[in-house]
């Protein structure tokens, strides 16, 4: 069946979205169509009304909804409730006062069953899904005067109508109030009476009589019902009229408020417009003054560049002339270098830590703290002393001119512990719980057995050319030896007890043949290494010579003669029988421990053990040495351009060796002569080859007047002694005070050096400025301050006030005084040298400190006591 669509909902009138608002409007149009059709569909379902019925309903201009006079002929009473109930709903449904925005379907369904309720015709409930089927309601008993419509209308200008502009008026209802009367039995039948009126005239009777009520309604009922009907009309009319007033009030105020409000906002706007056009010419002013001052700055930066360009090239051009000039001298020494190096001196004396000199035995040798001395870098192996063996016949088995029988470790005749005896062992065959193997460090051979070997080693190698008539093998001596372990309380170093690798000592791992059960203090604080007798020569850690088993593997003979006094007090304490030295000639010096060695004080370094030179021993062997022959004197090679040496002060002079001195006052009374320079390589190679001791090179290339490097202090003090023999002058070091007299420092205080150090003052030999400048001497490159890697030729920079130059740079320079004299370990160290970059140690006043070891940052300067 057709339904009703208001037009309303797609044109409102004029000023109802102004009274109830765009978004109550929004929510009435998608409620309003679900609304109708349930009306109707509860009207359809309980009245019985068909398609012809609603043909006869219309909505008039003034919002009302009019019906036929003859509409439901039969059903007057429900056609004045149906035209009631649909104007009050359209009603409640155009009302502003009655519409709240947020109500839903099921507030919407509330809405509508309390206006229904009392007119006997309910609303399906609706919900999201649709509608619910509801019990039909009771049967409407009341009674209906309807006052008949002015106009009468058909069902499509309901549908169709183009607008609603007033809500249509509720009509009276009265309500039955009758008791309705019990239905009555049918009378019993009456007998049949012989004259009955006819048919037709019983019609004319009813037509007459409905005629008669009809009119008497028409003329009575319905024009009391208008009169009683009209005021309340006219009341609800009023009640529309203000509504609608106060729709429009509402509509203009809003109206008022939007103009206002976009006037305010054109206002606003127009400030924001004008703020930002002053904040856009203020950033365009500040944007123009930068770019000035950018393209002056940009202007400098360019005349800065070309002027740095400028002199960069001229800097660069210098620098490739010089670099140049270096080039070809460095060339030439090369050539020089390559020279040498072909012949036998040659190869000994370039021999290093990093390229060991190796003879024909495969055995490797380089410089190890003694000048024109190499070392090997192992024991004496096996597989060595097997060829010295197959090559001479020499016999280091039997008793004989070179030694007695072999002492080897065995088990006791009763079986309980071990003993060294005499027991058919040898070199060949230690009786060790593991056969050695060639590269095992050869044992049971004594002192005599060692002189044969490097005598033999020594003819070998001159006559295969290997090395010159000046060179030969021998055995260390003590002061060598130890000068070649170093001054560390142990030869790995202070900390006890050793670790793994630090060499083979009797660990836990020695407990086993004729040894398993017995004592071993050191296996009980947990050391443990790879080799239960001897280990491998090379196994271990070396030290910084790349010397390896210094401590550990064997015993080492040297060819000092054993002395008592060559052992601290404690250690005769703990070894009385170390006191006993047979007058000094009878026995001679083991160093280094072995793998036998288990208690505390036998691992020092310092501990010298002792041997009877035909003395054979399961932990005896040997290291041998080579002598370097010092080289020829080489001809003075001039420094790079640039290099200008300043002469000295008029009342100085100049010794035999070309070395010159000025004189330093120190105090009132006393003044020394300093020399200029550092002790060159020219002026120590002179001594050298007058007492024939060697030098030991440094690891770079060094011309005739570059400062000496790798001196021990003793080393220098023997060169000033030999000096002042020469020259029958008093030639010394320096002490601590006369080298910061020399440097400029005369207000020190302190007894010590250390204590002066403390308290010096912090400048530099430059003046005061860091980083210091170019020119300044010659330290670390990383300063940039000098073009010399390592040292350079002496006097190559600025003399200080005195006249001394490489007062700072190029060289530490040893000193007279020890560090602490009460403790006598470490000697003074003064002046910085190639290797510095550290402020603290560029300063005029930094005291470095180093026992009597040498290096290749160390030479020295001499002093004249009196002036000559």
């Amino acid at each position: 069946m057709a339904r009703p669509v208001l037009a309303f909902w797609k044109n409102p009138p004029a000023g109802w979205l102004e009274a109830v608002g765009e978004h109550r409007h929004e929510v009435l149009n998608r409620h309003a169509k679900t609304i109708v059709d349930a009306v109707c569909r509860a009207l359809d379902e309980r009245r019985g009304i068909d398609d012809s019925d609603w043909d006869q309903l219309t909505v008039g201009v003034d919002g009302h909804v009019h019906v036929s006079p003859d509409w439901g002929s039969g059903r007057a009473a429900g056609t004045a409730a149906i035209k009631t109930s649909l104007n009050s709903v359209l009603k409640e449904l155009l009302s502003p006062e009655d519409f709240n925005g947020s109500r839903g379907p099921e507030d919407w369904h509330e809405f509508f069953a309390s206006r229904t309720r009392k007119r006997h015709f309910s609303i399906p409930r609706i919900t999201d899904a649709g509608f619910e089927k509801e019990e039909p309601p009771p049967p409407d008993t009341r009674k209906v005067r309807e006052v008949p419509p002015a106009v009468s209308f058909r069902r499509e200008s309901l549908r169709e109508a183009p607008e609603i502009v007033q809500p249509v008026a509720r009509q009276q209802i009265i309500p039955d109030t009758r008791t309705p009367k019990p239905e009555k039995l049918p009378p019993p039948p009456r007998p049949r009476r012989k004259a009955k009126m006819p048919f037709w005239a019983k019609c004319a009777v009813f037509v007459i009589l409905a005629v008669a009520g009809t009119a008497s309604w028409y003329f009575l009922a319905v024009p009391k019902r208008e009169i009683v009907a009209q005021p309340k009309q006219q009341a609800e009319d009023q009640a529309a009229a203000e509504i609608a007033r106060l729709a429009r009030e509402k509509a203009e105020a809003w109206r008022a408020e939007k103009q206002a409000a976009a006037q305010a906002k054109e206002k606003a706007e127009a400030e924001e417009k004008q703020k930002q056009m002053a904040a856009k010419a203020q950033a365009e002013r500040v944007a123009k003054e930068k770019a000035e001052a950018e393209q002056k700055q940009m202007a400098a930066k360019a005349e800065a560049a070309r002027l740095a360009k400028e002199k960069a090239e001229a800097e660069e051009k210098a620098r490739a002339m010089a670099a140049e000039a270096e080039r070809k001298r460095l060339a030439a020494l090369e050539e020089e270098r390559k020279r040498k190096a072909a012949t036998p001196e040659g190869m000994l004396g370039a021999a290093s830590k990093a390229a060991p000199f190796t003879n024909t035995l495969g055995m490797k040798f380089v410089p190890a703290g003694t000048p024109g001395l190499l070392f090997s870098v192992w024991e004496t192996r096996v597989q060595d002393f097997s060829a010295f063996v197959s090559a001479t016949s020499h016999d280091a088995v039997s008793e004989g001119s070179f030694g007695k029988a072999a002492y080897t470790l065995e088990r006791t005749a009763d079986g309980s512990s071990s003993e060294s005896v005499q027991r058919g062992g040898s070199w060949k065959d230690p009786h060790f719980p593991d056969k050695q193997s060639g590269d095992h460090p050869v044992v049971c051979v004594s002192y005599l057995d060692a002189e044969a070997f490097c005598a033999w080693l020594t003819k070998k190698e001159r006559e295969a050319g290997k090395i010159p008539a000046a060179s030969s093998y021998r055995l260390p001596t003590d002061e060598e030896w130890s000068s070649a372990c170093g001054s560390g309380r142990y030869p790995w170093g202070g900390d006890y007890p050793p670790a793994s690798a630090a060499g083979n000592y009797s660990g836990k791992e020695a407990m086993v043949g004729v040894l398993q059960g017995g004592a071993n203090p050191l296996a009980e604080v947990g050391f443990s290494d790879t080799a239960a007798r001897t280990a491998p020569v090379g196994q271990f850690a070396e030290n910084g010579y790349g010397l390896k088993d210094m401590g550990g593997n064997v015993f080492e003979w040297c060819s000092t003669w054993y002395e008592s006094r060559l052992n601290d007090a404690d250690l005769l304490t703990d070894f009385p029988g170390l006191k006993n030295d047979g007058g000094g000639h009878a026995y001679r010096v083991l160093r280094g421990a072995s793998w036998s060695s288990k208690s505390e004080p036998g691992l020092r370094t310092s501990c010298r053990n002792r041997g009877a030179p035909h003395m054979r021993n399961d932990f005896f062997g040997f290291r041998c040495v080579l002598t370097v022959p010092p080289a020829a004197p080489a001809p003075p090679v001039m420094p790079a351009s640039g290099a200008v040496k300043p002469a000295g002060p008029a009342a100085g002079f100049e010794n035999s060796l070309g070395m010159k001195f000025v004189p330093v006052p120190i105090t009132k009374e006393k003044t020394v002569l300093f020399s200029v320079w550092d002790v060159r390589v020219k002026d120590y190679r002179t001594y050298a080859t007058d007492q024939g001791v060697g030098m030991v090179a440094p690891s770079f290339a060094q011309t005739a007047e570059h400062p000496v490097v790798n001196v021990t202090w003793e080393e220098a003090r023997a060169f000033c002694q030999w000096l002042s023999k020469k020259e029958g002058k008093s030639y010394r070091l320096p002490t601590d005070v006369e080298w910061s007299c020399a440097a400029g420092l005369t207000q020190e205080s302190g007894d010590t050096p250390r204590e002066r150090a403390e308290n010096a003052a912090g400048a530099f030999p430059w003046g005061n400025e860091w980083p210091p400048p170019a020119g300044a001497g010659n330290y670390d490159v990383s300063l940039r301050v000098d073009d010399s890697p390592h040292t350079s030729p002496v006097g190559a920079f600025p003399a200080n006030a005195l006249g001394l130059s490489d007062m700072g740079g190029n060289v530490w320079q040893w000193c007279e005084d020890w560090d602490e004299p009460g403790i006598k370990t470490d000697h003074v160290l003064r002046g910085g040298s190639w290797g510095d970059s550290a402020k603290g140690n560029l300063l005029s006043s930094c005291r470095g400190v180093r026992p009597a070891h040498r290096d290749e940052c160390i030479g020295f300067r001499v002093v004249l006591d009196a002036a000559p």
